[in-house]
């Protein structure tokens, strides 16, 4: 026994330096791949979306709202601070602008150094989190090679998009999660659906899972994140905000390109457009009626099954007095249902709606990661090779697009790009949207699973007990 134990101590001894050096390598490696990125956007200056952060908050800082101004006065705001890119309409909570607000004095370029230096610590930060809680000792170094290798970071960080800081608080709700820490759970969900409406479901799921105290956690967050804004943007915003977030989201119209990755967007391409490439909006027609109401329909069907699956029910079996009770599951298996639950609506989130651009699936990385951990832990190589290979479907869509409407790519890329925009080919590029679902499918499966030989051991137990 004592030479077991001495063996195990001196095996521990051996790896610990070999996993901090992974570690280090792998963080030095993130930091480096982010930086190139963030050093090419800056002399691109090329985050669209940033910019409309940024003149919201300017018009936040001179008492005017961005929900109530037009096209030509973007346009004049955009002039006056020599913003030569950017996107229009602000289709964001008034949180946002109120943190672009706070970089208003640095101007506009300035600013966005600023914001995308921000943006990459919030990645690496993020992906820190989930490979630190679901890991092990080589977590962190997987983790970080799971986010440099993914392609939707490069993206966020291209369009100076405000998914970065979401990612990294919806890692931090994971990994009070996975921690069983009620406060960075609810604070990371709180965020993470201030900055970004969608992850306002992973509230509903904490309410819907009896997470109570998380839960509070998350609206007493929310509460005191208005208090904070409010000085900064003004009611108004709020008001305005309220009065103008469907509309805001364009739901009479479907955004056919590759970039839109929900179920309205899919199903577009396939039926709507023609087999030219084109970036067509289609306005309110017959068909476009039709899809938007087959995607709600897909909607509610996702939604439903999984509030039937993550019910937390309570198995009836017979006490030791005869009595009939309700035990709880075992804090392992709910811990794992939890985060598997918690993955699904993530990846759903993902896919409902009128639009997910393809930026907004680095989110998906850290149900990849959940997903990995439990596959690889139970040592199922074929479940998490299937699992790499729907990490590297995500990317493979954005390099065949960016080949298929890139002109400098097209020069190394003639071949690809033909034979996508040619033949109409362009428009099965849905690789994050069949990614994002198979995730959830993945992980409704597991837990289906998971409560089934919880059925079996409890019957079990109550056979042997009589």
């Amino acid at each position: 026994m004592k030479t077991q134990v001495h063996r195990q101590a001196r095996l521990t001894r051996m790896i610990r330096p070999h996993v901090r050096w992974l570690t280090g390598a792998a963080l030095l490696t993130a930091l480096a791949a982010l930086s190139i990125t963030v050093v090419l956007v800056v002399r691109r200056d090329s985050p669209l979306d940033f910019y409309v952060y940024y003149m919201a908050g300017h018009l936040a800082a001179h008492g005017q709202s961005a929900y109530q101004i037009g096209a030509p006065a973007w346009e004049r705001l955009a002039h006056s601070l020599a913003i030569a890119h950017y996107t229009a309409p602000y289709r964001y909570p008034p949180y946002t602008a109120a943190l672009s607000r706070t970089l208003v004095p640095l101007g506009p370029r300035d600013a966005m150094i600023a914001w995308e230096l921000l943006s990459g610590l919030a990645l690496i930060g993020g992906a820190w989190l989930v490979g630190s809680a679901l890991g092990g000792r080589h977590g962190v170094p997987l983790a970080l090679a799971a986010l440099v290798l993914f392609v939707p970071v490069y993206n966020v960080l291209g369009d100076g998009q405000i998914d970065g800081l979401a990612f990294f608080f919806l890692c931090l709700a994971l990994w009070g999660l996975v921690r069983g820490r009620d406060l960075p759970l609810g604070v990371g969900v709180a965020m993470a659906a201030a900055l970004k409406l969608t992850p306002a479901l992973l509230l509903v799921y904490l309410l819907w899972r009896r997470r109570w105290r998380a839960a509070l956690i998350a609206a007493a967050a929310l509460v005191a994140l208005t208090l904070l804004t409010l000085p900064i943007t003004g009611p108004q915003w709020f008001a305005d905000y309220g009065r103008q977030v469907v509309g805001l989201t364009e739901p009479q119209r479907i955004a056919l390109t590759p970039q839109n990755q929900t179920a309205l967007g899919v199903a577009g391409r396939l039926v709507l457009e023609p087999t030219t490439w084109s970036w067509r909006v289609w306005a309110d027609v017959g068909p476009v009626r039709v899809l938007r109401g087959v995607s709600a329909l897909f909607a509610v069907a996702l939604f439903v099954a999984m509030a039937a699956l993550l019910w937390p029910r309570r198995r009836l079996q017979t006490s030791h007095s005869g009595a009939r009770e309700r035990p709880r599951a075992t804090p392992r298996s709910e811990a794992a249902e939890e985060q598997l639950g918690f993955g699904m609506v993530v990846a759903a989130s993902l896919v409902v709606g009128p639009f997910t651009f393809y930026h907004q699936f680095v989110w998906l990385l850290p149900v990849l990661l959940v997903l990995a951990g439990r596959f690889a832990g139970a040592r199922q190589w074929r479940a998490l090779a299937l699992v790499v290979l729907l990490h590297v479907a995500v990317n493979v869509n954005e390099l065949l697009w960016i080949g298929a409407s890139w002109a400098p790519v097209q020069r190394v890329w003639a071949w690809p790009s033909r034979v996508f925009v040619d033949s109409g080919l362009w428009r099965t590029l849905s690789l994050p949207f069949l990614a994002a679902m198979s995730a959830w499918a993945l992980s409704f499966v597991l837990v289906t699973a998971g409560r089934r030989q919880r059925d079996r051991d409890a019957a079990l137990l109550e056979s042997r007990s009589k």
